[in-house]
């Protein structure tokens, strides 16, 4: 069994959050655009994380079951149904939230469902980015000597010292990333 590294779980975390916000961000979008999508007004970010989170929920309890018992037509249509899976989901998420979540017209709610499969596509995008995860480490770094400054001393890095390595990437030397690696256990994703 792989050993899950806190890091790890930082990085899932952070995946997750940026895919809710992606789709927080959709729901807003849709809803300033199209009429006959309402979601509560009062707290229209509030609600839309509210869908996102059932939505999420029923993604990982429902949909699996939707899926592997609409394999058939799925196949038969090359992919064309699981956007109607998708929609199920949006509709079940209407029943859920009631009078806060509502969707009057089917087709606008089967472009809801393919405007989250085109952010899931661009978020995913973005998350396995080599850049993006750089950075993610960096911050974790950073994060890392500023907590166990025992460990950042072995490597002679200080709070200052890793700014100014940030700042400057030229003047990081594999050498040096390699021992940071080693000095805090090897829990940076090292391509060398």
């Amino acid at each position: 069994m792989k050993k899950v590294t806190k890091q790890t779980r930082i990085s899932r975390f952070i995946d997750w959050v940026l895919h809710m916000i992606g789709y927080t961000l959709v729901f807003i979008f849709v809803t300033s655009f199209f009429k006959s999508i309402y979601i509560d007004s009062d707290h229209l970010i509030i609600w839309s994380a509210i869908i996102v989170l059932t939505i999420y929920i029923l993604n990982k309890t429902v949909k699996p079951i939707l899926v592997t018992l609409t394999i058939p037509i799925t196949g038969l249509t090359l992919g064309l149904f699981y956007p109607f899976i998708n929609l199920f989901i949006l509709k079940l998420v209407d029943w859920i939230l009631g009078k806060h979540f509502q969707l009057y017209n089917i087709w606008i709610a089967l472009l809801v469902s393919i405007l989250l499969s085109i952010n899931n596509i661009i978020m995913d995008k973005i998350i396995k980015n080599e850049r993006f995860r750089n950075a993610i480490d960096c911050l974790y770094a950073q994060k890392l000597i500023e907590s166990d400054v025992d460990a950042a001393s072995k490597i002679g890095i200080s709070k200052s010292g890793f700014s100014r390595l940030l700042n400057d990437k030229k003047s990081v030397s594999v050498d040096t990333l390699r021992k940071m690696n080693d000095a805090f256990g090897g829990i940076f994703n090292m391509p060398y």
